[in-house]
């Protein structure tokens, strides 16, 4: 006895997948060669476990290999944010985790050199099946340098260029919040 089986459907649909299968790693390609020409570092993470995962650019930025647990608390234990900014980064997270989609914050994080850099920290939030924040995608951009730039235009602007010192309208300003503060 002998059977015969048409499993053309079978091959159709093999060779689909296998096209999406291609399609989907050259998708990944082009996106780890976009991330790894940024200097972003662009994080994932899984809001129920707790567990984020980096692209190559965080060994670059900070100099060490990431851990990826316990989120954002092993973060600050391994003492990547500065002291003064503990609170607002905690805080920060923990709000990611209410409606909010898109959230973002200044923070300073230890650079590879061990002083601190300025971090724009930018997220977006995907949702589960029954509505739930599920997962936290965000970038982190280095912005050390715009922010020192600012200050120095701000400074030129509130110094008297003749006199080294402050300008009319920045010790009226300066004067005004002195005395309204005692009051």
């Amino acid at each position: 006895y002998r059977v015969l089986t048409d499993i053309t459907e079978l091959k159709t649909a093999e060779q689909a997948l296998m096209k999406s299968k291609s399609e989907l790693n050259l998708v990944n390609e082009r996106y780890r060669m976009v991330l790894d020409q940024s200097n972003y570092v662009v994080f994932d993470l899984d809001i129920v476990s707790n567990v984020v995962t980096y692209s190559s650019n965080y060994e670059k930025n900070f100099g060490m290999a990431p851990k990826s647990k316990n989120f954002p608390a092993s973060f600050v234990d391994d003492g990547m944010v500065h002291p003064d900014d503990i609170k607002r980064f905690l805080s920060f997270f923990e709000k990611i985790k209410d409606d909010t989609p898109d959230r973002d914050e200044e923070i300073r994080i230890r650079s590879k050199n061990g002083g601190y850099s300025w971090y724009n920290i930018c997220v977006s939030t995907i949702l589960g099946e029954n509505g739930n924040i599920v997962r936290a995608i965000g970038r982190m951009a280095d912005i050390t340098k715009q922010r020192s730039e600012s200050a120095r235009i701000l400074t030129k602007n509130q110094i008297d260029k003749n006199t080294g010192l402050m300008n009319i309208q920045t010790a009226f300003d300066y004067i005004k919040t002195l005395t309204e503060n005692d009051n």
